[in-house]
């Protein structure tokens, strides 16, 4: 594990500190984040020398920085004016598709005292919401931190949505897993706790109203990885709510193709496929469906869905007649079990991400690693047989 060199940042969480503390060798912590990894492991996650709870202490110089720069967001009404407060770095954007793109960026003063940050530009679209409610929104382990929304004033485009996000300098999950060597599986256990913490993300989502509408390994961001150590590893989801029926955005309506009106249909439920256009369709139960397409992608380090099939519309043919992607060979049956319910072609068959989320902890911690889940559908409740 790397300490990171913004001091606003806990090397374990990867969010900013609200309760640091500061070990004998100087390294700062959040306060539970290294009482939990003490407690399991009784060493530093740095230097991996032994530590105990008692010899924590608060520190109070980053506490200060960090209470100056929220002070500072919320001074700004989470809007900060590009030019101003925060500026765009030269060069080509790191990511750009249909509708939006990803730029490096800077704070115009203290930059190392505050996180680094990217700019998601969205065009031919405008905030729906209030700039706290983007802020409260990621505030989340496992939801990418948007620090507010940023206004051009050299820009004529008025429909242009500006978020100041944090970075992930590892990219994205689609970029670490196929990187990974072509004759080693990943761990299992290291794909189940990536897994748990999307689902846990996508828990909250769910519970704030709001459909992701393109689950892909590509709009998972990494900001630690460890292929051998699988709580070492910290995801985070990005890109959600980008879809014509989004109540995150108010799309342009004479606008051309964007991101906001692509249905990624290699990753799509049965239902969207059948009505695209049908607001009702896009659901928790058609982002479940998606999620599982992610873990099979996973298992593959990220070959392309439906890779021997070159037409789109072709994929969606086959999902609509009820075909699905071949088992990984490297998936257990537990896992495939789960995949498979979260595939079933009726939305009403599928689990939701709170029982997804349980059964993935239960496989996490299940000591035999030959026990069979089988699931049944049961009062709400998926249960094992």
């Amino acid at each position: 594990m790397q300490l990171q060199f913004e001091s606003l940042l806990c090397p374990i969480t990867h969010d900013i500190f609200k309760e640091p503390v500061i070990d004998q060798n100087n390294h700062t912590f959040e306060r539970k984040a290294i009482e939990d990894w003490i407690q399991r492991s009784g060493t530093c996650p740095l230097g991996r020398e032994p530590l105990t709870i008692d010899e924590l202490r608060p520190n109070i110089a980053v506490k200060s920085i960090v209470e100056e720069f929220e002070k500072f967001t919320i001074n700004n009404g989470y809007e900060f004016t590009l030019g101003n407060e925060v500026e765009k770095r030269n060069g080509q954007p790191l990511m750009s598709a249909f509708g939006k793109k990803i730029y490096r960026a800077d704070w115009k003063e203290n930059n190392r005292r505050r996180p680094p940050i990217v700019l998601l530009e969205i065009t031919d679209a405008r905030a729906k919401k209030e700039a706290s409610f983007y802020v409260e929104l990621s505030r989340h382990p496992h939801i990418v931190r948007t620090f507010g929304l940023v206004l051009d004033l050299n820009s004529s485009n008025k429909n242009k949505v500006l978020l100041l996000q944090e970075y992930a300098d590892l990219g994205n999950l689609q970029d670490i897993l196929s990187s990974q060597k072509k004759d080693e599986d990943v761990n299992e256990k290291v794909l189940a706790q990536i897994f748990i913490q999307i689902a846990d993300g996508m828990v909250y989502l769910t519970e704030q109203n709001i459909i992701h509408g393109d689950l892909a390994c590509r709009n998972i961001l990494v900001f630690r990885f460890d292929k051998n150590e699988p709580e070492q590893n910290i995801v985070k989801i990005t890109d959600f709510g980008l879809s014509q029926h989004s109540e995150l955005y108010k799309v342009k309506p004479d606008a051309a193709i964007t991101t906001m009106s692509i249905i990624p249909k290699r990753y799509a439920a049965p239902e969207l496929l059948q009505s695209p256009l049908d607001k009702s369709k896009r659901t928790e139960k058609s982002d479940v469906f998606s999620m599982a397409v992610l873990m099979w992608e996973a298992y593959n380090k990220c070959v392309a869905p439906w890779e021997n099939v070159g037409n789109d519309d072709d994929v969606a043919n086959k999902v609509k007649a009820g075909e699905r992607l071949p088992r990984s060979r490297n998936c257990t049956d537990r896992y495939w079990s789960l995949i498979t319910k979260m595939w079933s072609e009726s939305p009403d068959d599928r689990p939701n991400f709170k029982q997804i989320r349980k059964l993935l902890n239960e496989y996490y911690y299940t000591a035999s690693k030959n026990y069979i889940y089988l699931i049944a559908y049961k009062n709400d409740l998926y249960v094992r047989i």
